[in-house]
C-alpha cells in the first residue's frame, strides 16, 4: 500500500501506548495519518503520543480506554463514534497477558485478561 493513501485517514489504534501500538501509531502518523490512541496508563499513553508529536509535527489524540471493562468500552465507543462518526481503520491492538503458571493467577486476572483480548475487542468494533 502507498503510504501517502493513510494521509488524512482517521485511524484508533487500541492498546497504543508501547510496543506494536505505539509502533503502529509512530508510522501511521509518519504517513499522515490523524491518529487516535488509546491505552490504560495516562503517563506511557502521554508520552507516546508527544514522542509522535516529536517526530511528526502533530499529536495524535488520545484516550483512556480498559478493555477489561465492559462498561467504560461501551461508553468509550458511544463517545468516540460522535467525535468520529466515520473511522476509516479500527486496529484491535490492546489485550492483557498473564505470564507463568495459570495456578497462580485469581479468577478476577484470568477474566479480566479475556475480557481485555475478545469481550472488550468485539464490544469496540
Amino acid at each position: 500500500m502507498d503510504a501517502r493513501a493513510l494521509k488524512g485517514k482517521k485511524i484508533l489504534i487500541t492498546g497504543a501506548a508501547r510496543g506494536l501500538g505505539a509502533a503502529f501509531a509512530t508510522v501511521l502518523a509518519d504517513a499522515g495519518a490523524h491518529v487516535i490512541m488509546t491505552g490504560r496508563l495516562t503517563e506511557m499513553l502521554e508520552g507516546t503520543a508527544e514522542a509522535i508529536r516529536l517526530r511528526c509535527g502533530t499529536k495524535p489524540e488520545t484516550h483512556l480506554l480498559d478493555l477489561s471493562e465492559s462498561g467504560s468500552v461501551i461508553e468509550f465507543a458511544e463517545a468516540i463514534a460522535k467525535a468520529h462518526p466515520k473511522l476509516d481503520i479500527l486496529i484491535n491492538n490492546g489485550a492483557q497477558w498473564l505470564e507463568g503458571p495459570m495456578d497462580t493467577y485469581d479468577a478476577y486476572s484470568i477474566v479480566s485478561t479475556i475480557n481485555a483480548a475478545a469481550t472488550g475487542t468485539f464490544l469496540l468494533t
